[in-house]
């Protein structure tokens, strides 16, 4: 991207003390696959963002988006969330990967619960150990 384009997104001022780091900064984002979209998202907080999104890669999907498609309450999202140490924001800030919707998906259990009753994870039954003698043996002859 051209310099001119960054300025107009609002991403970049030539005239600030910092601008040929700042210039550099927004195209070693671009060069990782960092949309514009996603850099007016964070801010003045760019420097992370590349970390950000090579630990969770993929689109980003918010609170209420999970929500619907799971059709869970977006309160039980955000509670989730911060439960599972996620920084959860607010129901529209694109927070959440793809891959964390398969995390909503094992707290609600595999099936929708009803409106105003909590998430909770489904039971687990404990792993079958793998040296484990049968419990019935062959009557020997």
């Amino acid at each position: 991207m051209r310099a001119e384009d960054y300025a107009a997104a609002g991403l970049y001022d030539p005239d600030a003390p910092n601008a040929p780091d700042r210039l550099e900064l927004l195209r070693w984002l671009s060069e990782r696959g960092v949309t514009v979209e996603q850099m007016i998202e964070r801010g003045r907080a760019l420097s992370g963002l590349a970390g950000d999104l090579a630990l969770r890669p993929g689109r980003r999907i918010s609170a209420r988006e999970i929500s619907s498609r799971l059709e869970l309450p977006v309160e039980d999202v955000l509670s989730l969330a911060l439960a599972a140490g996620l920084a959860p924001g607010q129901p529209d800030d694109l927070a959440f990967t793809e891959a964390d919707l398969l995390l909503f998906e094992v707290f609600r259990g595999g099936s929708a619960p009803s409106r105003g009753a909590s998430v909770r994870p489904p039971s687990c039954a404990p792993p079958a150990r793998a040296d484990a003698r049968p419990r019935h043996s062959r009557a020997r002859s």
